[in-house]
């Protein structure tokens, strides 16, 4: 049998001794009374489902000073099992975690027949109660769990009260929403909600039993450059539920969908503390929609669109704390691998995000971070290119974006083009230009560049399916006969290029340039980074050719970075650094003055 999480007494012959309306009370059993306190200080609730008159049955408990131990009492002359089921329903937990204690056989009976999973005892397993260890717990000495469950009864008693709808009390709940960064510090309350949850666990990726191991897994997975997580705390006016919510967030997706992000999630559960608020609804569209398999069955059906109008989103815990403020009507980001998380931790900045990044499609890994790239999106709707895109097996959503069509009013470009420092590949006929590899090609040449015995070999060598591999031998076929490598500019054409894309910002939006780090870590093994001279002259004459102009800025990756071990190899940094990141930018474009008019510059006359 399960632990148990709530404790459901009867009160006549079970709790006290003797029947209130038929000869009163003969004993108020003090070791139950002791007994409820201890069960709340393991966390473990008490609730009452007893045949009674509710205002006699309080003013006693009041007196004795345990009624404010019980959660949402019931008390009336109605059979129990369908006031249990009730029960069960409003403090949202499974019948299998909850116990009901009664000295009437067919009272347990009948609970156990219209309660399919329920635990049932009589009136002589109470004195054996608190050495079971279905009755562990968890130590809860300063009551959080009861505090919890008492805001949860007075907003359920509001709600039955309220008029208008569902939807109309919850606006007027006034629920907000605090997405919690850091992880680490509160590493306990994550490991909880990963192995503890279940009915709004969407992935149910369980954690080790064991406590140290289970905090090593989940921070190791913290290490990792392409992950972005966060606690999700919920308050409204009733008070604050604390921690409801987990949310793991890795970069790529098995299926890419029109509109969603370019990720999936690895962890994504909440709390039941919060169920009816759609919390986790909400949450899943701040995440841009990500790629999400569920395990098991779950009581919200994402796939399900709804406007969630009554979450607002707040910049730090606690009444009358401001709202997340945009810094935009869109937000666009472009660059590699990182611009994933710098997007999603972004994710309240605006109502619309956007995130071009690198990405991983039918065996390919297909970068992004050029400004070539940037300036090609008005030809990507030529005649061909969609078919192109699909005889490559990318994403056609991805590689047909166009960042400047259909501006709004108060659009913010957030540009890593760092991938300028490597080659491109451009189509012979069509002119159009692509960066990728099949992903873990481990071979001298690159793909496109062996003869096809030389990559029917290498190929046949890489993990995946068979089917996966055939299409790379086949791209890679194609590409030799349609491609031609472009190297990489001098400095001067990629400062022109990045004039033309600030040319061609729209009016009314802003724009800021990321500068990475102008070295390479080699390995995490090793404290040695290798220089990049043509990182560190690009990022010093940037600094030059955009000072002053005030639609444009630039936030550097070293202002964000707080040790050696925040940077990974292969030009990847710690989630922390990417969070930094992200505040610098807001700060950033608060300070830009959008675009009036075409820049004017002998820079930009001369790209012209």
């Amino acid at each position: 049998m399960e632990a148990v999480r709530l404790v459901v007494w009867d009160l006549d012959e079970t709790f006290w001794r003797g029947t209130v309306t038929e000869g009163g009370i003969r004993e108020y059993v003090q070791q139950h009374h002791d007994m409820i306190i201890e069960l709340n200080r393991r966390g473990i609730m008490c609730s009452i489902c007893s045949k009674n008159d509710f205002e006699t049955v309080k003013a006693i408990l009041v007196e004795r000073g345990i009624w404010d131990y019980f959660i949402f009492p019931s008390i009336s002359w109605e059979p129990k099992g369908l006031r249990i089921a009730r029960l069960i329903e409003d403090v949202q937990l499974r019948a299998p975690t909850v116990l009901f204690l009664d000295d009437n056989p067919n009272n347990r009976a009948e609970a156990a027949a219209l309660v399919p999973g329920l635990q049932v005892e009589d009136e002589h397993f109470v004195a054996g109660l608190l050495a079971d260890p279905r009755f562990k717990g968890k130590d809860d000495a300063g009551l959080s769990r009861l505090k919890q469950y008492k805001l949860l009864e007075t907003r359920k008693a509001d709600e039955a009260r309220a008029t208008g709808g569902n939807e109309e009390f919850l606006r007027q709940s006034g629920i907000r929403v605090f997405i919690d960064y850091d992880v680490a510090g509160n590493i306990d309350r994550v490991v909880e909600l990963i192995n503890r949850t279940n009915q709004l666990n969407f992935t149910k990726n369980r954690l080790p039993e064991d406590a140290g191991l289970a905090r090593a897994h989940i921070l190791q997975k913290l290490s990792r450059f392409d992950c972005h997580a966060g606690l999700v705390r919920v308050e409204d006016k009733y008070g604050d539920y604390g921690h409801v919510g987990f949310f793991m967030v890795r970069n790529g997706r098995k299926r890419m969908v029109p509109g969603a992000a370019a990720t999936h999630l690895a962890h994504f559960c909440f709390s039941c503390r919060t169920l009816g608020m759609e919390v986790e609804r909400w949450v899943y569209d701040f995440l841009g929609r990500p790629e999400l398999v569920v395990v098991g069955e779950v009581l919200t059906d994402l796939s399900v669109d709804r406007r969630i109008d009554w979450i607002r989103q707040v910049n730090a815990p606690g009444e009358g704390r401001e709202e997340m403020p945009a810094i935009a009507s869109r937000l666009i980001a472009w660059g590699g691998c990182e611009i994933h998380s710098i997007a999603g931790y972004l994710g309240a900045a605006a109502p619309t995000v956007i995130s071009r990044g690198n990405y991983a499609a039918s065996g390919l890994f297909a970068r992004a971070g050029f400004s070539q790239l940037v300036l090609d999106g008005p030809s990507r709707a030529a005649p061909g290119f969609a078919e192109e895109v699909a005889t490559l097996g990318l994403d056609v959503e991805h590689e047909m974006l166009d960042v400047f069509a259909n501006p709004g009013p108060n659009d913010l470009y957030v540009f890593n083009l760092t991938g300028d420092m490597n080659w491109l590949l451009r189509h012979r006929t069509g002119g159009w230009h692509f960066s990728m590899d099949p992903r873990g090609w481990k071979h001298p040449k690159r793909f496109f560049e062996v003869d096809a015995e030389e990559l029917d070999a290498v190929v046949a060598a890489m993990p995946g399916e068979e089917q996966e591999r055939e299409h790379l031998r086949k791209v890679g076929r194609h590409v030799a006969l349609n491609y031609e490598r472009v190297p990489v500019s001098p400095t001067a054409e990629i400062l022109r290029r990045h004039h033309r894309i600030v040319e061609a910002m729209p009016a009314g939006s802003r724009c800021i340039f990321l500068l990475d780090l102008d070295c390479w870590r080699l390995s995490m093994e090793s404290t040695a980074f290798k220089p990049l001279p043509r990182v560190a002259d690009y990022s010093s004459r940037m600094r030059r050719e955009m000072q002053g102009i005030p639609h444009v800025g630039l936030v550097e990756f070293a202002d964000a970075i707080r040790s050696d071990e925040e940077v990974k190899p292969a030009r990847h940094y710690a989630r922390e650094v990417y969070y930094r990141l992200s505040q610098l930018i807001a700060a950033k474009a608060a300070a830009l003055t959008p675009k009036a008019s075409p820049l004017e510059s002998p820079a930009a006359r001369e790209a012209a």
